[in-house]
């Protein structure tokens, strides 16, 4: 017991009074950029809706975002079998998206190399791609496939990712708040997503001959009689689905 102005407290009343100022079991955004305890919000492009989607919400196309890490894979990720991905570690400054929070996507094929084409071209122009803003737009396409059902050609319309780059000045809040951020070991040690990477491999500081060697080891798992073919796969996916 304790007396305070002459009023008599307990010690469970004074911990309960800190405990209430401390509460925060999400984890501390004081800093202004946000770490998701349970690690950065997964964001998945929609090339059918030309959306920007956690889960199965859609927050809409908009985006201008800061990268904070890029990483080379090579693999398997949802329905999508052994191929190049590019994993983007980023910070959503302006947009649909939740803003300043860290967030990780995947891209592929087209979107992948039109990024990729884009820091080169930063690069060339002297310019360090990491102090500026990278900002996506879904461009809608259409192409013909076959009807799943009824094997008849139809036209169907889809959409890609463009990518385009802005810098920011020295002195942008924004800027300073990543760096200051991402400075610090705590915060770069939470760029890691062993769920989207869950069966994929780092390419990082491997040779072109173990690259090659990955590949014919990973297509060899889908020539028939494999425990892993495709039918196999593509069954798994749709019970994923359902």
């Amino acid at each position: 017991m304790a007396r305070n102005n002459g009023k008599t407290t307990s010690t469970i009343d004074t911990l309960e009074e800190t405990t209430l100022e401390e509460f925060d079991p999400f984890g501390n955004v004081s800093s202004g950029i946000i770490i998701p305890e349970f690690g950065a919000l997964q964001i998945r492009n929609d090339c059918q809706t030309g959306q920007w989607k956690v889960g199965e919400k859609e927050y809409g196309s908009k985006l201008q975002m800061a990268v904070v890490k890029q990483t080379r894979l090579y693999g398997t990720l949802g329905k999508t079998l052994n191929t190049f991905w590019l994993q983007l570690f980023f910070i959503p400054i302006a947009g649909d998206l939740p803003l300043n929070v860290l967030c990780v996507t995947y891209l592929k094929k087209e979107p992948m190399r039109e990024f990729q084409r884009l820091v080169v071209e930063v690069q060339s122009k002297k310019y360090n791609p990491g102090k500026g803003l990278f900002i996506p737009t879904f461009d809608k396409q259409k192409m013909t496939r076959p009807n799943p059902q009824t094997g008849v050609e139809e036209s169907v319309n889809f959409y890609s990712i463009k990518w385009d780059w802005q810098t920011l000045e020295e002195e942008d809040e924004n800027l300073k708040a990543i760096i200051t951020t991402f400075g610090k070991r705590s915060a770069r040690e939470a760029l890691i997503d062993p769920e989207g990477t869950a069966q994929m491999v780092d390419l990082t500081g491997m040779t072109e001959t173990e690259i090659n060697r990955l590949i014919a080891g990973r297509q060899a798992l889908l020539l028939p009689g494999s425990d892993q073919n495709p039918v196999t796969l593509e069954a798994e996916a749709h019970l994923e689905e359902a």
